[in-house]
Order: C-alpha cells, then sequence, then structure tokens
C-alpha cells in the first residue's frame, strides 16, 4: 500500500494527465506526502521575502503541476526548509535548557528523549523522507541557474546566499548519505540489537531484520531508487517507461 500511494504521489512529476477530480485528490495527497501542511509561503515571505522567480510552465509543466514552482530550493521545499531550520535551534535550546532539567521530571524525561532523537534518529529520517524533494529542488535550482541561466548562481541577497548554501549543504547530505549509512552501520553491526543504539540510530532499519548484513543495503537501495526518479523526472520526464 505504502509504495501504491508513493507512484501515485509522483506520478504527476511525469507527463500524465489526470480527470478533474482525480488530479484534485492526487494533489491533496501530494500536499501530505510532501509534509507541505504549513503556510510556509507566508512564513517565507514574511521573514526571507524570496524573490518572484518562478519556472517556465511549459518547460517545466511537470514539475509545476507537482507544486514546484519556483527555480529556489527554499520555496520549492517550504514546510521542509522550516522543518530543517527548526532542527537547527533544538540543539541550542537543549544547551540552554540542560542547567535547569533536574527541577522537573517532566522537562528531564523529555530532555533525555530529545537530546537521544538528536543524535541521529532525526537527521536519519529526514535524510530518508526527505530525499526526493531535496534532491528535486536542489538538482532543479543548478540546472536552472548554473546550466539554462547566463546569470548563474546569484549571492547579491541574504536569500540568495541562503539559497545556496541550503542548496550544496542539503544536497551533499542526502547523496552521501547511504555512503555513510553502509560504513557506519556495518562499522556497528554488533550493535544492532542494543536499546541504546536503536534509540540513536535505529531508524535507518526500524521494521527490519537485524542479525542478517544483507540487510546494510536497504539505505543504499532505498536512496539510489529515488535518484534514480528525480534524474528521470527532470531529464526523461517524457518517458514514463523509465
Amino acid at each position: 500500500m505504502i509504495n501504491g500511494l508513493q507512484i501515485l504521489t509522483n506520478l504527476p512529476l511525469f507527463k500524465v494527465e489526470f480527470p478533474d477530480l482525480a488530479g484534485m485528490m492526487v494533489g491533496q495527497m501530494l500536499t501530505i506526502a510532501t509534509f507541505d501542511i504549513m503556510p510556509s509561503d507566508k512564513v517565507l515571505e514574511n521573514t526571507l521575502a524570496p524573490p518572484e522567480d518562478e519556472l517556465d510552465p511549459d518547460k517545466y509543466s511537470n514539475l509545476v503541476e507537482a507544486g514546484f514552482e519556483s527555480d529556489n530550493m527554499i520555496v520549492n521545499l517550504g514546510t521542509m526548509f522550516l522543518v530543517f531550520a527548526f532542527m537547527l535551534t533544538v540543539p541550542c535550546c537543549l544547551i540552554c535548557i540542560r542547567p535547569c532539567r533536574r527541577m522537573s521530571s517532566w522537562l528531564d524525561k523529555n530532555y533525555k528523549s530529545t537530546a537521544t532523537s538528536m543524535y541521529g534518529n532525526v537527521w536519519i529520517r529526514y535524510a530518508m523522507e526527505g530525499c526526493i524533494d531535496i534532491a528535486i529542488c536542489a538538482v532543479l535550482n543548478l540546472k536552472i541557474r548554473m546550466l539554462d541561466s547566463e546569470d548563474g548562481l546569484r549571492w547579491d541577497t541574504t536569500f540568495y546566499c541562503l539559497n545556496n548554501v541550503c542548496v550544496f549543504v542539503l544536497l551533499f547530505a542526502v547523496a552521501a548519505f547511504p555512503i555513510w549509512a553502509l560504513w557506519f552501520y556495518c562499522k556497528n553491526f554488533d550493535k544492532w540489537e542494543d536499546e541504546t543504539f536503536e534509540e540513536r540510530y535505529g531508524a535507518a532499519y526500524e521494521g527490519l531484520k537485524k542479525d542478517q548484513r544483507a540487510t546494510l543495503a536497504y539505505p543504499l537501495i532505498f536512496m539510489l531508487r529515488r535518484f534514480a526518479l528525480v534524474l528521470t523526472v527532470i531529464q526523461f520526464k517524457e518517458h514514463l517507461f523509465l
């Protein structure tokens, strides 16, 4: 069922025409599947004031219909960018709370659970769940700015600087993740059954058999399939058989 939902929500990225009612339903499912449930456009408009750089609806009709309406990564990510920004502030909040966490058992309990998740699981889940959107937004941003535009990457405003940094940081993170996961989990294979290790780094193998080394291939296959999808929808969007 999950694979069927993923296929259905990714179909708008190709040259597929939906009836009006079906298209509306797929659009709502796509909004939920990509976590775009917050008024991110209003938040970005009132904080970073992004420029109105829109995609060519004729050249990138499939991406525009799927919700990728800008050539700037931050704008296209929307809620996912806000979540990423929030995740970066959590360690700072933990540092501020640490001296007084002993004053309340509730505060101490939540401090420990949040700190444990921040060791790895939060970042691992973010990379795995958001890799399609991150890769599409980053590759699209680089393709338009560096190949289709004579101006190249712009650094003349705060928004463009922040956008470019996010492009390189997040694209590198999702591209390096499967290699890092293969090395890290292979190195710590004997700790998979440990409860503390699972609470910190077990998100990548949740629900899988942890007594077989073949399971190590899961993150690599998981991410490569999504990178193949990104390449297909940007370069070969008219060839659905791919």
